[in-house]
């Protein structure tokens, strides 16, 4: 039986365990602006956006106030609020993090990559050229502008990818920035003094990919491609003057295709294919290669797990079960207490969160004693002196079952009734009031830091007029 995964939540964290791991900084990185806002919710039950009067309009609410008068209305704009804000933050992120997640496997895999880079400074710097030659001051010009997903090198392969996480993205409209850096990567094949470059550098094979993993309808990963997208992606690709138009310059300069790909006699002309031929190879074995000036091109169009198979010999599932232990779950705790935080703040009699109402509970000289006390010293030994990553999730773990006994035992000795959740169910209670233990001790940690940072502030102001007084003195 599989072991129950255990909380990662890198906004507790020490960072030097972060920066050890090789996985964590990119989700640090990826997360960490989105975090804070989502603290502050849950510590005070409202989003720090705001709506200008026409939103106001559209939405329903009144023109100038938050009519606090009519909680549902009240409760209904913070969700609102706070909804758009988190999902206009994340959305970029998605597409970046899993680019650098794909960056990361290769590397992890020996390849030698470039992520995003301009097609000419890209090509220069994995082949190791001369920035400075005139022939590549001119096909900067040509290149101007575009940009590719990723340049690979490993040993004499080289290999040009456009990674496309859906099929609904880089559709017809977006074909012809699709295909523009493989466009102008062929015209400057076509220049011999690349090719001696090629050969000069080693490069044997050369791939040139698109490749496609999620699908539209249900955002699974690709097992077979939709058979429309793929046939209008090919009409695209076979049009003289996009990919096919350039393959027929360098047929004519002898590039030869794959005989098993090539039905026509061996003559002169049988090394130029038609449209409908390239498109027919294309369509039937989603890839086509030919062989020019001793190089194998290969144009191939990968769906699915057909780029990881190729790339790191694994399946996608196979990669994440690799990491899933340390896949952290900042963002979907936090979330899911904020919006509860926005409705409780919203019903309740103080006006405050319930993660706020216990830690002010907690801490009041009322109801502080020396097991909560020793519970915030045990957190604060961990965080500052951990031993290595699984050792500080594991004392987290323990730390926040202590927790949640402790929060049980201050309601019932304050004679308050703890009801987190709109249930009965007991476990669920109690379950949710561990999660909640983990924001306890968010808010310790923030306000310590808050706190460190407040007296490092006035340090550094008393140290200032003091040297101001002493410059005064002897003037």
């Amino acid at each position: 039986m599989k072991n129950k995964k255990k909380m990662v939540l890198l906004s507790l964290t020490p960072k030097t365990l972060i920066d050890k791991d090789k996985y964590l900084p990119l989700f640090y990185k990826n997360t960490e602006t989105i975090i804070e806002p989502l603290i502050s919710v849950i510590k005070t039950g409202k989003s720090n956006n705001y709506m200008n009067n026409i939103e106001n309009i559209f939405y329903g609410f009144d023109w100038n106030t938050e009519d606090e008068e009519c909680f549902l209305r009240s409760m209904s704009r913070n969700f609102i609020l706070f909804t758009k804000e988190f999902q206009s933050s994340m959305g970029p992120r998605r597409g970046n993090f899993f680019e650098e997640l794909i960056e990361l496997w290769l590397r992890y895999f020996k390849y030698r990559v470039l992520r995003n880079p301009k097609l000419n400074t890209g090509l220069a710097e994995i082949l190791d050229c001369d920035l400075q030659s005139d022939w590549f001051e001119e096909w900067t010009e040509i290149s101007k502008g575009s940009k590719i997903d990723f340049v690979l090198r490993n040993i004499d392969k080289l290999s040009l990818i456009e990674l496309r996480t859906s099929e609904d993205t880089g559709g017809r409209t977006g074909q012809p920035s699709l295909m523009d850096k493989f466009n102008k990567f062929l015209m400057l094949v076509s220049d011999e003094r690349f090719l001696g470059l090629l050969e000069e550098k080693g490069v044997k094979n050369i791939d040139l990919v698109i490749a496609t993993i999620f699908s539209q309808e249900d955002r699974k990963i690709i097992e077979k491609p939709d058979k429309g997208r793929l046939n209008s992606l090919i009409s695209y690709i076979i049009k003289n003057d996009n990919i096919f138009g350039k393959l027929k310059v360098l047929f004519e300069k002898g590039a030869k295709p794959e005989r098993s790909e090539n039905t026509a006699e061996d003559n002169t002309q049988s090394n130029i294919l038609s449209n409908e031929k390239f498109g027919e190879i294309l369509g039937n074995n989603r890839s086509f290669s030919f062989h020019y000036h001793g190089i194998t091109f290969q144009i191939r169009l990968l769906y699915g797990d057909e780029f990881f198979l190729e790339y790191f010999k694994k399946k996608l599932e196979t990669l994440v079960t690799e990491i899933e232990e340390k896949i952290p779950d900042d963002i979907w705790l936090l979330f899911s207490i904020a919006l509860n935080e926005i409705k409780y703040s919203k019903l309740s009699d103080s006006g405050k969160t319930l993660t706020s109402e216990i830690y002010e509970l907690m801490i009041c000289e009322k109801f502080y004693n020396d097991e909560i006390k020793l519970i915030f010293e045990k957190f604060d030994t961990l965080y500052s002196s951990p031993k290595d990553f699984n050792d500080f999730i594991d004392g987290m773990d323990k730390l926040t079952d202590e927790m949640r006994n402790i929060i049980f035992k201050l309601y019932e000795k304050s004679e308050r009734k703890l009801c987190p959740l709109e249930t009965n169910d007991i476990a669920k209670a109690y379950r949710y009031i561990k999660y909640l233990s983990y924001c306890i001790f968010l808010m310790h940690l923030r306000e310590k830091e808050d706190l460190k940072q407040k007296n490092s502030s006035q340090k550094n102001k008393n140290s200032h007029e003091k040297k101001n007084s002493q410059k005064g003195k002897s003037s």
